[in-house]
């Protein structure tokens, strides 16, 4: 019984580090396949250093202030700029595609830090 639950727990940190790369929502949308309709309209890099015993969280709000006359968002992508299996992951919090506003939430690994580049399209 006990190798089961190591080995299910074993599965279960595996498939967390593998899909902790990279994360993606919506769909570029296009007039033509070698032109798009949308474009970029926010790109940065978020960093945290590790804490030891600890998992580092940071929200990631766009845009800062919301109006009415805001873009929708198309696409929205998270790259993880860690390439071993010790990055974090982002989730959607609120909004997203066929929203003008998102906001994100990075989380690291435990006694880890992050490294992501996120990119908001919209038209």
């Amino acid at each position: 019984m006990k190798n089961m639950k190591f080995a299910v727990l074993t599965f279960c940190v595996l498939v967390a580090s593998a899909a902790a790369i990279s994360n993606h929502w919506g769909q570029r949308s296009t007039k033509l396949f070698w032109m798009k309709d949308d474009h970029k309209i926010y790109s940065n890099n978020f960093v945290a250093n590790p804490v030891r015993g600890f998992a580092v969280s940071r929200d990631v709000k766009f845009p800062q202030y919301a109006t009415k006359f805001s873009q929708n968002i198309t696409y929205i992508e998270a790259i993880d700029n860690f390439r071993n299996s010790s990055g974090g992951h982002a989730m959607i919090i609120a909004g997203g595609p066929k929203f003008n506003f998102v906001h994100l939430r990075i989380v690291s690994q435990l006694n880890q830090g992050f490294s992501f580049l996120i990119k908001i399209y919209g038209k």
